[in-house]
């Protein structure tokens, strides 16, 4: 499937005789491999910003609704996509050449060969941009629920909690007992 999407897009490019066009195709090509992860994070941080209008809407009215209140959330998309993007980039230039080897290095010391050249070989699979997408849900499903609580009274995540703290093992065992 990779090699057919990249013959498509070399004939494309030999079929271009506008340079301007053809730097904006290899740009696209060079990030559609994180284009699902900056849908998801968009898509939530859109969700975000219509439960915070909702959640203006409920609690103070529609003349509270101003275009300066809302601008942050589309700075927080253009930021999120610059941040997903980052990592994409940094990830094989830095972390999966020198920083498995660093990794190797100063945690030879704590652990022994074996169990270092797992973990190494676990985060040689681990994608950077992953992670740092799994970072921007966290923080917008966080957001998302504060805006819920605002305009409903109640937090969907403190309910969660309290329906799954009894059923951690590690709670029967804790100090406050």
């Amino acid at each position: 499937m990779k090699e057919r999407i990249m013959k498509f897009i070399t004939k494309i490019l030999f079929m271009i005789k506008n340079w301007t066009l053809m730097k904006l195709v290899l740009l696209a090509s060079f990030f559609a491999p994180i284009t699902p992860l900056i849908i998801v994070a968009t898509v939530l941080s859109m969700f975000d910003w219509i439960t915070k209008i909702y959640c203006i809407l409920r609690t103070q009215g529609r003349k509270e609704i101003k275009s300066s209140k809302m601008k942050d959330k589309f700075y927080d998309i253009i930021l999120h996509t610059c941040f997903i993007g980052v990592l994409f980039i940094i990830d094989p230039l830095f972390i999966k050449s020198a920083g498995l080897e660093l990794f190797n290095h100063v945690f030879s010391v704590f652990l022994d060969e074996s169990t270092s050249q797992i973990i190494a070989n676990w985060l040689a699979k681990v994608s950077l941009a992953s992670v740092g997408t799994m970072m921007v849900l966290a923080r917008e499903t966080v957001s998302i629920d504060e805006n819920w609580e605002q305009a409903f009274g109640y937090s969907v995540i403190g309910y969660i909690k309290e329906k799954i703290q009894p059923l951690l093992i590690w709670k029967k065992f804790s100090s406050k007992g």
